[in-house]
């Protein structure tokens, strides 16, 4: 009596293992829905992405990145990393002392470069939050510096600069 009883039981485990292997998956969805935590909260974040996504070449985001110099640090709100060069978003008084961002950026990411294409863009330090139009003028003017630009740096160098940062 207790051998068929053994069988049906291996049966149905059986069964059981080999509608799991072989069920079809779920149907994802065609469009992938993003949630709130996709997106970035940032508005300076979100701008640069947008115009990196428009010009569909390798890029990569830091947020508030700190630079060791030879005296002291260099922080920007933003740096983009880019194939086409360094862009460094940083907020300041519009009566602060200008500095060479090329200069330290290149000597510590590739003090070995005998060119090195870095930009900086200036968010005024007036008010505690960005304007909506600031932010605008700041995408348009970034999407037609990525469009204009060439490709110089591979993703392999800016991925080593990235960790570099880190």
């Amino acid at each position: 009596m207790g051998a068929p009883l053994f069988l049906i039981a291996l049966l149905a485990f059986l069964c059981f293992v080999l509608w799991k292997m072989f069920r079809r998956p779920p149907k994802e969805p065609a469009v992938q829905v993003f949630t709130q935590r996709n997106v970035s909260e940032n508005p300076l974040e979100r701008a640069v992405t947008e115009a990196c996504s428009a010009d569909g070449r390798y890029y990569r985001i830091l947020l508030n990145a700190v630079i060791p110099k030879a005296r002291g640090f260099e922080r920007f709100e933003l740096l983009l990393l880019h194939e086409t060069g360094v862009y460094a978003f940083e907020r300041r008084a519009l009566l602060k002392k200008q500095r060479n961002v090329t200069e330290v950026l290149q000597k510590f990411l590739d003090p070995d470069a005998s060119e090195f294409l870095a930009f900086d863009f200036l968010v005024s330090k007036k008010a505690s939050t960005i304007s909506p139009k600031e932010i605008l003028d700041l995408g348009r003017e970034l999407k037609q510096m990525l469009q204009m630009g060439q490709s110089v740096y591979t993703p392999e160098t800016l991925e080593t600069w990235a960790e570099k940062i880190k």
